[in-house]
């Protein structure tokens, strides 16, 4: 699978495609076939059957390899209402599939350490708070989009 640039921009709806993405395996992950008897090039697809009444996204933000370890702070566009799940869910559903983002976690900072903070939209206000350790203060939408953004807590809408 080719992998996205770490200093790029995406849309969610490109990263979810990408994920749902059918990809060959590489040499070092062969399997063996016991029908033609030789080790081959697997392939790989992850599809989405079912959609859950609450969905966590869990953005990718590390980067592994044998040599080098490194965070991704590519920004991820992602939609506070209306995220639409229909397009990648498979299973047979009659279902609306529409999500609305109700909490961001984000991570600042490296691979060695670094510093968490949340904005949650409260269900009693509808308004959006940042969370800082002790602190909790009123967020504009502006502020919710960032190359921070780790973790996406969205709720199906009833």
């Amino acid at each position: 699978m080719s992998t996205f640039s770490t200093k790029a921009s995406y849309t969610l709806s490109a990263c979810i495609d990408k994920y749902t993405e059918e990809e060959t395996l590489n040499e070092q992950n062969m399997w063996y076939c016991a029908s033609c008897k030789e080790f081959v090039c697997a392939r790989k697809k992850f599809d989405i059957w079912k959609a859950p009444a609450v969905m966590i996204i869990h953005l990718k933000r590390f980067t592994y390899s044998s040599m080098f370890r490194d965070k991704i702070d590519s920004f991820v566009d992602f939609p506070l209402e209306g995220l639409d799940m229909k397009p990648w869910v498979i299973g047979n559903t009659t279902d609306k599939l529409v999500y609305d983002c109700y909490a961001v976690s984000n991570h600042m900072g490296g691979l060695g350490g670094g510093h968490y903070t949340a904005y949650v939209r409260s269900h009693l206000d509808s308004k959006w708070y940042e969370l800082n350790d002790s602190s909790a203060h009123l967020a504009s939408t502006d502020e919710i989009k960032s190359s921070s953004a780790y973790v996406l807590f969205y709720k199906r809408r009833q």
